[in-house]
């Protein structure tokens, strides 16, 4: 095992000879748990943890007859023992079924699923100072990193382990996946850190080296100060069993706490020991991992699950980036899918998704994939909005094609693409004063902001006297909606988030040396070191280069995007604020004018990740409980009077308990085709999974094609880049959200034995759309002329008929304010004719599902949907004056 320094802390010695450890059965009778097991350190120290086991794995080293399993394991200071009721019960009011159970704890894994369904040893530690572990307690430090190392040896040795330990945990126990990793501990095989913070300076303690006290105070105060061993009052409190060995005195306790709010009061720049002693050397990572990230974490761990990724050396490694609350998505159906799917393929051999291939291989998975959140899905606070929002497959982050597009602050307030021609100074208050926008044109088409903006200020410090002032600005991107309200997204507590958040101090800033060697261009790095501070000076004008977090809204036509500067925290923040008195006094901060400078000379901006946008949307959302079956498709050529689009696709089959959730394509109908024959392969595809030949039938699923094309030139369908999506179990049920009542849509599906045979094996599908090459974002696109012809289908068809699913129409209904029976009205799906037996094809049979347009009823012409687009493909048009 490779180490960091560490600092020798004031570690207990004296440990108690007994062991406490109890051993029984579940209370279903489906696994053994052992708790408070010993794990010695080689310091003296001492480690207890609950061991959740299989029934049959091996209780001993001399048990031959035993079995042995694959281990997960986590390692964090909330208490193993407080069952996650007590400990959050907002959070588990609202539990998903995979996070519901006997021994269930906040953010860990849950026994019963991993353990009884999934055939893992579950290994779950108090750190050291915290729960049942005595020692000295120090969050979040090279201690901490340490020990978790140290334990993952030891659980690789034990007698119910195959040897191979992996790490699956979220926030604080994805934190420490990151430190232990870096010393490469034996054993080791695999690890999802899922919305984990990697630098405990930037991060998380200062953002842009202003004190983040109103997290840090909170999380101390709740969660950490609460669980510390030898805390007397616990049992009592219904947080956990109290400490079985001692109580403490409130002296005793902090003789063997860091204080780590204190800390991070006391030590404000990057190179102080405390932050040092406890940096992780991403660089030395080496092991298989899946970072998940949440865009709406924005204050705490996206930061690190990016970097993370970016910076291990591990040649297995992706990024998924989520959307939702903090605290459940790690516990939906397709999550514990992902996370098991992933971990099965490094622990056990078992890989239905190809991971062992590597990230980008033709039978592997894409290294980057990230949900979209298309404007008009988004919701606060809303899982079923949040599940229902479409994912994209992407090659690499930054995502490929990328244009850096620098916005530029004018004399008026706006933001545009040209230099400012005039000059204006923007000032208000420091400390107190209100905030100034600075807002883009509406956008002629839809644009796609994904990546790290920079936003480049040119500022400066009014007249004082006296002692030495400093400068904070916090910026925050602001998505605004074409009717002019902000869209918010959900945050880390589920409080509404906006676009984008950055800060940055002015004393702490930093002329960018691009020699550094985590210097990107789209990512300038900061040090934030006590040698690089600089105090302004009177009136005299600095570049504030501010790291805007990773950041990804889509602008539909007509919607804007605004800047916001201002010397305080302001909407959209969550919990992640900064009012410290210590560290923003009055005499610091106060009494004197802070400044924004626009003019040819100091050109004030900010530089964004502009997307180039696809040929086609993103269609994929995989909601089932497991991928079982994946592989792509290349559009087959069909008979018809017109050549339609082509796009490559990706299909992937889901759980028939669990419904898939299809997005179509803007101006396109669908048609699946299930292949029948098993006496020649289908030339339009590829297979993508070991087990899928396409020269033979599959028990598990049959290849499918999907035909994008042109129905009719008498519906207006919807207009480019809106979206139809249905919902199907078995490819039966079916519903649409993302359009209005006053718009049609199309979708596919086949009939109820069709999908009943490509559900075989417990599957069904849904469809995803790649990214085709991009263009340049600035270009115009010329109008595209719509299709004029009908197609011709080449197979037979059935007819179905597909209930309005009532989420579904809920979710439309309030978003409309329309009477949800009105809205099913609206909604009612047309079966499609037989086509002609000459135009049959006998090796193919398929079903199309589609829906006519009904007429719109004169009330609801206010709902109408949004302007139509100028292309299907087009780019990034110049904001319209």
């Amino acid at each position: 095992m490779h180490s960091v320094g560490y600092a020798e802390r004031s570690t207990e010695r004296k440990m108690s000879t007994h062991s406490l450890r109890t051993i029984r059965n579940s209370n279903d009778g489906s696994y053994t748990a052992e708790y408070n097991a010993d794990i010695p350190l080689p310091d003296g120290g001492l480690l207890r943890c609950n061991v959740y086991r299989p029934l049959d794995a091996a209780a001993t080293d001399g048990d031959a007859t035993g079995a042995r399993y694959p281990v997960l394991m986590t390692y964090g200071p909330y208490g193993k023992d407080i069952p996650y009721e007590d400990f959050h019960a907002h959070s588990w009011s609202g539990m998903h079924p995979l996070g519901r159970g006997e021994d269930a704890a906040w953010e860990t894994p849950l026994p019963r699923y991993w353990v009884a369904e999934a055939g893992y040893v579950v290994v779950r530690i108090d750190e050291r100072g915290f729960g049942q572990s005595p020692g000295y307690a120090a969050i979040l430090s090279s201690q901490t990193w340490r020990d978790f190392a140290l334990a993952i040896e030891w659980a690789a040795e034990q007698s119910w382990s195959n040897g191979k330990v992996a790490l699956l945990g979220v926030s604080y126990y994805a934190m420490t996946q990151w430190g232990a990793a870096a010393l490469r501990p034996k054993g080791l095989v695999a690890m999802v850190p899922w919305e984990g913070a990697c630098d405990m300076y930037g991060d998380m303690a200062r953002h842009g080296g202003i004190f983040s006290n109103g997290f840090i105070d909170w999380w101390w105060k709740r969660q950490v100060n609460t669980t510390f061993y030898g805390a007397p009052g616990r049992a009592a409190k219904n947080w956990g069993p109290d400490t079985i060995e001692c109580m403490r005195t409130p002296a005793e306790l902090a003789a063997n706490t860091l204080d780590w709010p204190q800390a991070c009061r006391d030590f404000p720049y990057a190179d102080a020991p405390i932050w040092k002693d406890a940096q992780i050397y991403l660089e030395k990572i080496t092991t298989p991992l899946l970072s998940v990230n949440n865009w709406g974490g924005t204050g705490l761990h996206p930061r690190g699950n990016i970097a993370g990724y970016a910076r291990a050396a591990s040649t297995h490694k992706w990024l998924f980036i989520i959307t939702g609350r903090h605290d459940l998505p790690f516990y939906r159906d397709e999550c514990v899918a992902l996370q098991r799917s992933f971990l099965d393929a490094f622990c056990k051999g078992l890989d239905d998704r190809g991971w062992i291939n590597g990230p980008n291989a033709e039978k592997g998975v894409p290294a980057v994939r990230i949900v979209v959140r298309e404007p008009r899905l988004v919701g606060v606070d809303d899982e079923d909005l949040d599940r229902a929002l479409p994912v994209r497959d992407e090659s690499a982050w930054p995502l490929p094609g990328t244009q850096y597009i620098p916005f530029y602050a004018q004399a008026d307030g706006s933001l545009g693409l040209l230099a400012p021609s005039s000059s204006a100074l923007f000032a208000y208050a420091g400390l107190t004063g209100d905030a100034i926008q600075f807002s883009t044109p509406p956008f002629e088409t839809r644009t796609e902001m994904t990546g790290h903006p920079v936003a480049h200020l040119y500022m400066s410090l009014g007249k004082f006297s006296g002692s030495k002032k400093d400068l904070d600005v916090f910026v925050t991107l602001r998505h605004i909606a074409p009717n002019g309200n902000e869209v918010l997204y959900t945050g880390t507590s589920g409080q509404p988030a906006s676009a984008g958040k950055g800060w940055l101090r002015a004393s702490v800033r930093f002329v960018v040396d691009e020699s550094h060697p985590l210097h990107e261009p789209y990512l300038p790095h900061q040090p934030y070191t006590s040698d690089k501070v600089s105090y302004p000076e009177p009136e005299q004008v600095v570049e504030m280069l501010v790291e805007v977090w990773a950041v990804h809204f889509v602008l539909e036509a007509a919607a804007r995007f605004v800047l916001e500067v201002s010397p305080k925290d302001t909407e959209g923040t969550d919990i992640f604020t900064s009012f410290d008195d210590a560290d923003r006094s009055e005499a610091g901060f106060g009494g004197v004018e802070n400044r924004v400078h626009v003019s040819g000379q100091y050109q004030s901006r900010i530089i964004m990740p502009v997307v180039p946008a696809a040929d086609f949307a993103p269609t994929a959302k995989l909601s089932g409980a497991r991928q079982v079956q994946s592989w792509r498709a290349r559009l087959p050529d069909v008979v018809q009077s017109e050549q339609a689009p082509r796009q490559q696709l990706s299909m992937r089959s889901t759980s028939r308990r669990r419904p898939a959730l299809c997005f179509g394509i803007a101006n396109l109908s669908y048609r699946l085709e299930i292949s029948r024959s098993s006496a020649r392969p289908v030339s339009s595809f590829t297979a993508r999974d070991d087990d899928m030949h396409l020269s033979s039938s599959s028990r598990r699923a049959i290849p499918a094609a999907i035909d994008s094309r042109c129905i009719s030139d008498r519906e207006p369908l919807l207009p480019a880049r809106d979206f139809a999506s249905q919902r199907a179990s078995s490819f039966v049920d079916h519903a649409l959200k993302n359009c209005t009542p006053t718009q049609s849509a199309q979708t596919a599906s086949t009939s109820s034995s069709d999908a009943n045979e490509m559900a075989r094996g417990d599957d069904d599908a849904s469809i995803s759309v790649n990214r085709s090459p991009s263009r340049t974002p600035l270009q115009r696109a010329p109008r595209q002329r719509k299709q004029s012809s009908p197609c011709t289908t080449v197979s037979k068809t059935r007819e179905i008929e597909a209930p309005f699913h009532p989420t579904t129409a809920r979710a439309l209904a309030q978003r409309h304010g329309v009477p949800q029976e009105q809205m099913r009205r609206d909604f009612q799906f047309q079966p499609l004719k037989q086509s002609p037996p000459a135009a049959r094809d006998a090796s193919t049979g398929s079903c199309i599902l589609t829906r006519t347009r009904p007429k719109p009823p004169a009330q609801r012409s206010s709902h109408a949907g949004p302007r139509e687009c100028q292309n299907e493909s087009s780019q990034l048009g110049a904001p319209s004056s």
